[in-house]
C-alpha cells in the first residue's frame, strides 16, 4: 500500500493546486491523517487531478481509435469522466480510514473485556505495553500512545489518539480508560462497552448474511443470465427485428460492462464484510 501511494503521489505533471478549494484540502488532510497515508493534502489532491486528467485523455484517445466519432460520447468522456475519476480518487482515504476504524473495533471488544479485569491489579502502562506487541491495528495505535505518553502523559496520549481514529466506539473506550486511569477507579463502563460492541458485531454479521444472499443472486445474473440474454437479443434482433447492434457495442458490453459489474459486486461485498472480534 505504501509503495502504491508513493507512486500515485508522484503523478505531478501539471499544477492544479490553485484550482482546488481550501475546504477540499482540509477534508483530504483529515482523511489522510486518519488513514495513516504519508502524503500531504495538496500533493494528494494534485495527484488526483493529474491522474484523472491523464486517464480521461487515454480514454478519449481509445474512444476515437475504436469507435466512430460521436460528439456526445466524446463530450461525456472529456467533461464527465474526469469528475467521476477525481471523486473516486479523492474518496480513497475516506474509505481507508473507515476500514482502519473497523479493524480497530474488531480488536477493541475483547481488549476492553480483558482491560476491565486486569486494571484491578495491573498498571495501565503495563497492559498497553503488552498488548502493543500484537500484530493488529489496535496494537499499532497503542504503540503510538506509549510514545506520546513520554511527553504528554498516559491520559493526554489517550485523548490525543482520538484524532487518529474515526470511530465512536474507540473514542468512548479511550475516554473511559483515561477516566479510570486518572481517578484510580474501576470503570464498569469498559465491560458494558465491550458487550455493546459484541452485540453490534453480531447484528452487522446478520445484515451482511442477508445482503450477501441477495448480491449472490445478482452476481449470478450478471455473470451468466444477462450475458446469455444479451447474446440472444443481439442474434435475434439483428436477424428478425431489424435492431442494429454494432460490433463495438458487443465488445464493450462483454469485455467491460459485465466484468466491471461483477468486480463492483465483489468489491462491495469484500469491503462491507464485518470485522469480527479478534485479539
Amino acid at each position: 500500500m505504501a509503495g502504491l501511494l508513493e507512486f500515485f503521489c508522484s503523478i505531478q505533471f501539471l499544477d492544479f493546486t490553485q484550482l482546488i478549494p481550501p475546504k477540499f484540502s482540509k477534508q483530504a488532510g483529515e482523511n489522510l491523517f486518519q488513514a495513516r497515508f504519508a502524503c500531504g493534502p495538496k500533493t494528494f489532491l494534485n495527484s488526483c487531478a493529474n491522474a484523472s486528467a491523464l486517464l480521461s485523455a487515454i480514454c478519449a484517445i481509445a474512444l476515437l481509435a475504436l469507435l466512430p466519432f460521436n460528439p456526445i460520447n466524446f463530450a461525456l468522456v472529456i467533461l464527465l469522466l474526469p469528475i467521476l475519476l477525481f471523486a473516486a480518487f479523492f474518496s480513497t482515504p475516506f474509505f481507508a480510514k473507515k476500514s482502519r476504524a473497523k479493524k480497530i473495533e474488531s480488536s477493541l471488544a475483547l481488549f476492553l473485556k480483558e482491560l476491565s479485569i486486569r486494571l484491578k491489579h495491573e498498571p495501565l502502562e503495563s497492559i498497553l505495553e503488552k498488548y502493543s506487541r500484537n500484530k493488529n491495528e489496535l496494537s499499532r495505535e497503542f504503540k503510538d500512545i506509549l510514545l506520546d505518553s513520554r511527553s504528554m502523559g498516559v491520559s493526554g496520549a489517550l485523548r490525543h489518539s482520538l484524532k487518529r481514529v474515526d470511530s465512536v466506539y474507540y473514542k468512548r473506550a479511550m475516554m473511559l480508560t483515561a477516566f479510570s486511569y486518572e481517578n484510580g477507579v474501576e470503570s464498569i463502563g469498559l465491560n458494558k462497552l465491550s458487550e455493546e460492541l459484541l452485540v453490534e458485531q453480531k447484528n452487522a454479521l446478520k445484515k451482511f448474511a442477508s445482503k450477501m444472499t441477495f448480491l449472490s443472486i445478482v452476481f449470478i445474473a450478471t455473470s451468466s443470465l444477462l450475458p446469455s440474454l444479451f447474446s440472444a437479443y443481439a442474434i435475434i434482433g439483428s436477424s428478425f427485428l431489424d435492431a442494429k447492434i454494432s460490433i463495438q457495442t458487443i465488445y464493450f458490453v462483454f469485455l467491460l460492462g459485465f466484468p466491471l459489474a461483477n468486480v463492483a459486486i465483489l468489491y462491495y461485498l469484500a469491503n462491507s464484510m464485518p470485522k469480527l472480534s479478534v485479539n
